[in-house]
């Protein structure tokens, strides 16, 4: 017996040809008898079906298919006798013919032809809405049942568009792949820098809201999407994580430490880590309602991106976005069926974006690594009077670091242009700059002369700057007599004097007042408005004890042997299901067109036996074909079954 999760992951990685010819298979009727291995398909496509156990020789020339591997497909698959039709095609039909295919839909997708009228039969059988699989039964093709119901099937081709070609490197495909992908790297990193300087604080479910995602595009000059995006990339590239950095208090969005490794790499190296990243990423961008959204992972995601990415890798020449989708009908119809057109169009977007496609073909970025697509890194600029500075190319790391603290980016690219203002020059000071190393910043990395107008606003930003003094303390201390306050920094040494009658320290406000009364001083404790309150020690706490949760009662040792020996026995004392029809001998049956004979109860109990055609099994209850006429069966009411 074959496990179904394992058939069912095989068929996932089957191409439509090997689905049809197991279709074909089984209307044979090789899940109950041998055939002719020539009438299911050509030998290569047999042999991968036996390779895949999906198929089994009984002999040289005879083939039979397990039992276990039509039943995984889809409700209603078929992959045969495909038709092209969409609801607002049925929508035009004759009334007659829309009744007839409303009442074969409503009875499960086949029934009696004796139940409608001849000629809208006739008509409908002309156009392939109708099959008739054996006389005096008709069937629906899948896509016209589901057009019934309003939804659309797309044909799945049974053969390529093109035969499997290594694809061969595109200079333009190339250029345009590593201009967005390069862009992305460009834009994360600017991500990192602002979550650097200004952390964003999560909600309770440590997710970003909306109102967060909003602000960051407007600082950042991004659409919102996009900023989605970037955060899931850099989430699970390990640059950007959850947690209270120093000096904060909560949960907050910030990076991590590997983001400065990561931004000390070459920038293909960069580019090349976030492809890997996204890879093996289960954010679903596209439909999250907030970034890192536990709602917004699956983990079938990588798998998925390799079968989109697989279409491009073996096709040398560009497809359109329809040639891309009937190449994906093709080598993963399941995927391509039971997968939402959303998802397929995001994938495909998303590879787009990071550069791995480009101009409907495969980048080097996807066939080889995107380290050989990035341009080789400068270490100059250009800077103007006007205060902007031009890089011509792709700036190394280090300098590239140092630009955008001192500078504000204007038009981003692999050739970006940056502007100073004493806003951007503040920065540089806040970071420990002085004016003489902003000099030699430029100096050293400008392609020219400094600029005047640039020297002047160093200049005379270096005189504004700290005009003003901030700095942190926990507890102050003041004396309208300067000779007591000079009293009391003398005796506790972490206290610093201000002015003659205020001081300062980084010790609690508890601590100092401990230290001033054993130096024999008698501080008062005064509020933010100064007016005078007590500070007592805060009382002495420990965590509450773990709440006692009483074990289930334990089974006695009488009650364990029988347990046992139930198990062993293969069957417990009192049955908790009942034993039901073999269903997947009955939908054999239906689709091979071959007779059973079914043992059944009435509602009185008789026992009865009639021989039928299974035509469908739905709903808890078997349609099939007796004596030229329709009957009905519960599942629940089949004593027996066998083949005629």
């Amino acid at each position: 017996m074959l496990l179904r999760t394992s058939i069912a992951r095989t068929l996932g990685n089957c191409s439509a040809d090997l689905l049809a010819a197991l279709e074909r298979a089984a209307n044979l009727g090789a899940e109950l008898e041998e055939v002719d291995a020539t009438a299911v398909a050509a030998a290569p496509i047999t042999d991968a079906l036996c390779k895949r156990a999906l198929l089994y020789r009984t002999s040289p020339d005879k083939v039979m298919l397990p039992a276990e591997v039509m039943p995984a497909l889809p409700t209603g698959w078929s992959l045969l006798n495909q038709v092209e039709v969409t609801p607002a095609e049925l929508a035009q039909l004759p009334e007659e013919q829309l009744e007839v295919l409303q009442g074969i839909a409503h009875a499960g997708g086949a029934s009696a032809a004796s139940t409608f009228a001849k000629e809208p039969v006739a008509k409908l059988e002309e156009r392939g809405f109708v099959l008739r699989p054996e006389p005096g039964t008709l069937r629906l093709p899948r896509a016209v049942f589901g057009a019934v119901h309003g939804r659309k099937h797309p044909v799945i081709p049974l053969e390529p568009i093109a035969p499997p070609e290594e694809p061969h490197p595109d200079p333009a495909a190339d250029a345009a792949g590593a201009a967005s992908g390069l862009d992305v790297a460009r834009e994360l990193e600017r991500v990192i820098e602002h979550l650097g300087r200004s952390p964003v604080s999560l909600l309770k479910d440590k997710s970003v809201g909306k109102a967060s995602v909003k602000q960051l595009a407007k600082a950042l000059s991004l659409p919102e999407p996009g900023i989605t995006r970037l955060i899931h990339l850099g989430y699970s590239a390990g640059l950007l994580g959850r947690g209270e950095p120093s000096g904060y208090e909560g949960n907050f969005l910030a990076p991590t430490a590997a983001a400065t490794d990561w931004q000390d790499l070459a920038l293909g190296e960069r580019w090349q880590a976030l492809i890997e990243a996204w890879m093996a990423s289960p954010w679903q961008s596209w439909s999250a309602k907030r970034p890192l959204d536990k709602e917004a992972v699956d983990a079938h995601l990588p798998g998925y991106r390799q079968r989109v990415l697989e279409v491009y890798r073996h096709r040398a020449r560009a497809l359109s976005a329809e040639e891309f989708a009937a190449e994906l009908r093709f080598s993963s119809p399941l995927f391509a069926l039971l997968t939402g057109e959303e998802t397929i169009a995001a994938l495909a977007a998303e590879a787009q974006w990071l550069g791995l496609i480009a101009r409907g073909r495969a980048t080097t970025a996807l066939t080889g690594n995107a380290t050989d697509l990035a341009p080789e890194e400068i270490s100059y600029f250009l800077l103007q009077g006007d205060l902007s500075v031009i890089a011509p190319g792709p700036l190394t790391s280090p300098v590239q670091a140092k630009l955008a603290l001192i500078a504000d980016l204007e038009s981003p690219g692999l050739a970006s242009t940056y502007r100073l203002s004493e806003e951007s020059l503040r920065r540089g000071f806040d970071a420990g700059w002085s004016a003489a190393d902003f000099q030699d910043f430029f100096s050293e990395h400008s392609a020219g002369e400094v600029p005047q107008p640039v020297s002047y606003l160093v200049q005379d930003s270096a005189r504004r700057h700290g005009a003003l003094r901030a700095g942190p303390a926990n507890a102050y201390l003041r004396s309208d007599d300067p000779a007591v306050l000079a009293q009391a920094v003398s005796a506790v040494p972490e206290l610093r004097l201000l002015a003659p009658t205020v001081a300062v320290s980084q010790l609690p406000l508890r601590t100092l007042l401990d230290k001033l009364h054993r130096a024999g001083l008698s501080p008062a404790a005064e509020d933010a408005v100064g007016a005078t309150v007590q500070v007592a020690p805060p009382r002495a706490t420990v965590p509450p004890p773990k709440a006692f949760h009483p074990s289930a009662s334990q089974l006695s040792p009488a009650a364990l042997n029988a347990a046992v020996d139930a198990v062993r026995a293969g069957r417990p004392d009192e049955p908790t299901a009942t034993t039901g029809p073999d269903l997947d001998l009955l939908q054999a049956a239906v689709r091979s067109g071959r007779a059973v004979v079914i043992g059944y109860a009435t509602k009185t109990g008789t026992q009865k036996s009639l021989r039928a055609t299974p035509l469908t099994v739905s709903g808890g209850q078997v349609d099939a074909r007796a004596q030229a006429r329709t009957v009905r069966i519960p599942l629940s009411r089949i004593t027996s079954l066998a083949l005629d």
